[in-house]
């Protein structure tokens, strides 16, 4: 049975129907309306059984609702037109595009789902509190569109969600994979409400995919891209994002998608410390980083940096000390040296091996390792990046002034490419002749016997400089415990897709003997286990410039366990390089060309 829907009418131009989410109306989209009126000819109906359209003595289900649009577009004579669906709309979308192709240009499916799995535990939570009704029903019984069904989708689509929504960010990202040449949209900081909560950041990007004023990017044989990342994890989500926000077009390509677990920048936190016993020369990077990791916190509507004190033990006189003194003194940062004697009185629950000292860092903390990953991958694409999922980079190719990266699905082309391939650089990185080892990293979380190592408590973050080796770790956070892990050493991994994430006796019984000696409180309760990876150039520090062999090519690589604090600068610097060639940050003493053999006489 068809209804016939109640519609408001807005606007010239190319038509665009705008179709609501359950529960919601026409009425309820009249800012956005207005907006899309200046470019489109909106109209937008109230879905059967909703606002002053009447229902029909059935069943919802999304096929009915997409048969009443296309009654409502041969009644106004309306051939095809551009469709802009939230929530149970964005589903209503999918299906027309998946069964009526002639009858849809572009697609935006905003905070839609493919599937009912892909629904937080929280929203199915919310339903069990609405009472049983027809489109409760609905939404636990629909949609169930099968990877098949996606892929005969031949319409442009946007698949645009908020990090916080009510459908799965993961689940999102499957439908991008499976919607040939979609692209993906995460608007950082906005839940399911994001018209209303992000109404400018949502309709920019609305009217950038449905009335590109640059061209979308082509394969081989065009340059529409000004700069191609390959890789969009911790360095590369943050180039992403700086490029975008200059303007630039853009396209990061990753086989994962943003927060994954699959490489080296997951986990939970990561440790972030001002004052850098590695060398004095990180510090101005690192001053830069925290400033930019300030704005992008706010930039994303919530804390990814988190100032809660750092303590770092070592032998009294020993290098690592004095580093940290001397860091102190060049840059004049906020570093007391106390003796180890005093660290159970001035932080129950720590002790300090004998004759050893302790620097307390008050800029030290931590950082949200995925949220911030995710922020700046949300903020890119938001920014008119594009982001493309699910595809593995095997080939690069010089052709003219541009460079294409031939992937395992297709071939993208630009001006420059920025390499920042985390545990996939020695594959990718090769031709440097730069020896990098990639190696296993097992981080672990325990349940602590007393409340003095919760963060609330004033528990620091931690670093342990002992002969056995250096550990560091995490004060209680969260119901997963403290975290301790060891920094260095690590079982040679050979292939990363294939690392052992298993549990080793010998690795658990390493941090269970440091907690033993210097945080007894903590017991031996293992709350859970993962494993990352770290990518060791030969003397440790970072690979971070121009390509030697072509300015074409810039990257970061070898962040050897130590670099992801920076990345939000390493962002910034690789947009310079990228764009302009030079950056004014010091970075040449991490040029790659310091391995190469000097030349002969």
């Amino acid at each position: 049975m068809i209804v016939e829907l109640h519609y408001e009418r807005d606007g010239r131009g190319e038509p665009l129907l705008l179709l609501h989410g359950g529960g919601l109306s026409a009425a309820s989209h009249r800012n956005t309306r207005f907006e899309l009126s200046q470019y489109f000819d909106v109209i937008a109906p109230d879905t059967r059984g909703h606002g002053k359209s009447p229902d029909a003595d059935e069943p919802h289900s999304y096929a009915k609702f997409a048969d009443d649009i296309l009654a409502l577009l041969d009644k106004l004579n309306i051939p095809r037109a551009h469709i802009l669906g939230f929530s149970d709309g964005a589903v209503t979308a999918l299906h027309l595009a998946i069964y009526h192709p002639a009858r849809v240009n572009r697609v935006i499916a905003l905070g839609g789902n493919y599937l009912v799995e892909g629904l937080t535990s929280g929203a199915i939570a919310q339903m069990a509190t609405m009472g049983r009704s027809k489109l409760t029903e609905l939404w636990l019984s629909e949609p169930n569109y099968s990877s098949v069904e996606l892929a005969k989708i031949t319409a442009p689509v946007l698949v645009a969600i908020g990090d916080r929504d009510a459908i799965r960010l993961e689940h999102a990202v499957a439908m991008h994979q499976k919607i040939p040449g979609s692209e993906l949209c995460i608007f950082p900081g906005a839940g399911h409400m994001v018209l209303w909560e992000q109404p400018q950041t949502a309709h920019d990007a609305i009217r950038r995919f449905l009335a590109p004023k640059k061209p979308a990017p082509a394969k081989a044989g065009t340059k529409s891209l000004d700069v191609i990342v390959v890789g969009t994890g911790g360095a590369g989500s943050a180039a992403m994002y700086h490029l975008a926000k200059r303007g630039a077009r853009v396209l990061g390509i990753d086989r994962f998608p943003p927060g994954h677990a699959r490489g080296s920048s997951h986990g939970d936190t990561r440790v972030i410390r001002l004052a850098y016993f590695e060398s004095p020369n990180y510090v101005p990077l690192l001053k830069r980083a925290y400033e930019l990791w300030d704005e992008l916190s706010t930039a994303a509507g919530r804390p990814l940096i988190h100032r809660t004190g750092l303590i770092q033990i070592g032998p009294a006189g020993g290098n690592m000390i004095s580093t940290l003194e001397k860091c102190a003194r060049e840059y004049q940062l906020e570093v007391e040296t106390f003796p180890g004697e005093e660290l159970t009185r001035r932080f129950p629950g720590f002790s300090a091996p004998p004759n050893s000292q302790v620097a307390f860092d008050r800029e030290g903390g931590y950082l949200d390792v995925e949220d911030c990953v995710v922020s700046h991958a949300a903020l890119a694409t938001a920014a008119g990046a594009r982001l493309v999922i699910g595809e593995e980079a095997i080939d690069l190719r010089f052709e003219g002034d541009s460079v294409t990266v031939v992937t395992d699905r297709g071939e993208y082309s630009a001006s420059k490419l920025i390499l920042t391939p985390g545990a996939w650089a020695p594959r990718l990185l090769g031709e440097l002749n730069i020896p990098l080892r990639v190696v296993r990293k097992p981080l672990f979380w325990f349940e602590p016997e007393s409340p003095a190592y919760e963060l609330k408590n004033g528990a620091p973050v931690f670093l342990y400089d002992t002969p056995s080796g250096v550990f560091y770790g995490l004060p209680v956070l969260d119901a997963r415990g403290l975290k301790v892990a060891e920094h260095g050493g690590g079982d040679p991994v050979s292939d990363p897709l294939r690392v052992d994430r298993t549990l080793h006796a010998s690795e658990l019984l390493r941090v269970e003997e440091l907690l033993g000696k210097y945080l007894p409180g903590v017991g031996k309760k293992l709350n859970g286990h993962t494993v990352c990876m770290y990518t060791m150039s030969p003397d440790e520090n970072f690979l971070l410039g121009t390509h030697p062999e072509t300015e074409r090519i810039c990257f970061a690589a070898g962040l050897s366990g130590h670099g992801f604090k920076f990345t939000s600068a390493l962002g910034e610097i690789l947009a310079d390089l990228a764009l302009y060639g030079r950056t004014g940050h010091p970075i040449d003493f991490l040029s790659p060309n310091r391995f190469r053999a000097p030349a002969g006489p």
